[in-house]
């Protein structure tokens, strides 16, 4: 294929603090096979010297764009990206995270073969701190209208990795002012997502897996949750799957309840990850359980079961109303299991 004559792709980079791996990440993306993109790095006002190396790399292919912005979070620099990038479609990476080289173009590829306004490619986690490497791998399929919700169920786009590994059209995001909600503190990916999904036809997914997603304490996506702000995400990722529900009538009920069940996790977890006194914790881990049990069945507890089997084990624990043995598991058996793992590589 002549990617010569294919339409731009804008890489969109929010950078925080990755002086440890911005120039690994730029490098992956200016070795890509597709050569007609741009690399949109945006510093969300890091205190390490990131800002100044994105500047060094910048002299070094005309390709790179460099922004700065005070620190305001992920989703206002992703914004940021949005609003100076040109091409005709957007890509967003994170700025610790690798590619492979025929990333953009395996995703572009997958767009002219199924002519989709979305692309969905595989993904790899890679845990650092045990080596281990998990690949999410999907099949080749287009999805159109009513099928999409449908699929975004069965295989759990929400949960893999927010806006990367994804092919995003410009114009749709341009011409129906789609943004990233810079007051959530979780699920804002997620729900820049489903706000895209409203308004394209189809979908298609490709089984190449081109990203390596690094799973580091300081990740983007390793954020914990502010439970103060709990409240506020349920509430307006209620709102976002009830505007879905008017284009898709069947699946939007599972697709919420699904996803909601990770926002439950990430919650979980950052009680367990918190300054809180053990009592503490265990108030509120109760208080959690109180909720997801408030919200769901016994029949709906077995079809939502979590993609991650340590996810799992959490939500079983979190169904059986057991905040002491969450905090055993947690705390102690999953680092010990961790461990045993590493040293049998």
């Amino acid at each position: 294929m002549d990617y010569l004559n294919k339409e731009l792709v804008s890489i969109i980079v929010p950078v925080y603090n990755s002086s440890a791996y911005i120039e690994n990440c730029v490098s992956g993306l200016l070795c890509q096979s597709y050569k007609n993109i741009e690399i949109i790095l945006v510093d969300d006002g890091s205190s390490d010297d990131s800002l100044d190396k994105c500047r060094i790399l910048s002299q070094l292919d005309t390709r790179i764009c460099v922004y700065s912005k005070k620190n305001s979070g992920a989703s206002s620099a992703r914004n940021m990206g949005i609003e100076y990038a040109h091409g005709y479609w957007l890509v967003f990476v994170d700025s610790d995270d690798i590619v492979k080289v025929d990333y953009v173009k395996h995703l572009v590829d997958g767009a002219y073969l199924s002519s989709a306004d979305f692309v969905v490619s595989g993904i790899q986690y890679w845990n650092t701190q045990t080596e281990c490497r998990i690949d999410k791998v999907y099949e080749n399929r287009l999805l159109e209208d009513d099928n999409l919700v449908e699929c975004i169920v069965k295989y759990r786009i929400y949960e893999n990795g927010g806006p990367i590994s994804k092919l995003y059209k410009a114009s749709i995001i341009h011409d129906h002012s789609i943004c990233f909600n810079e007051n959530l503190h979780y699920a804002e990916d997620c729900d820049f997502m489903l706000k895209y999904i409203l308004f394209i036809n189809s979908l298609f997914f490709i089984n190449s897996v081109d990203y390596i997603y690094r799973l580091t304490p300081n990740s983007l996506s390793h954020r914990r949750l502010s439970l103060i702000s709990e409240e506020m995400c349920l509430l307006e990722m209620q709102k976002r799957y009830q505007d879905l529900s008017f284009k898709f009538k069947e699946y939007t009920l599972n697709l919420y309840k699904a996803s909601i069940i990770q926002y439950y996790l990430r919650v979980l977890l950052g009680i367990v990850d918190s300054n809180l006194c053990i009592n503490d914790k265990i108030v509120s881990l109760q208080s959690l359980v109180y909720k997801c049990k408030g919200n769901y069945t016994d029949s709906e507890y077995r079809l939502y079961q979590p993609y991650c089997i340590n996810d799992r084990i959490l939500y079983k624990l979190l169904w059986l109303g057991s905040p002491f043995m969450i905090l055993i598991y947690a705390k102690l058996i999953f680092p010990i299991l961790r461990f045993l793992y590493k040293i049998s590589r």
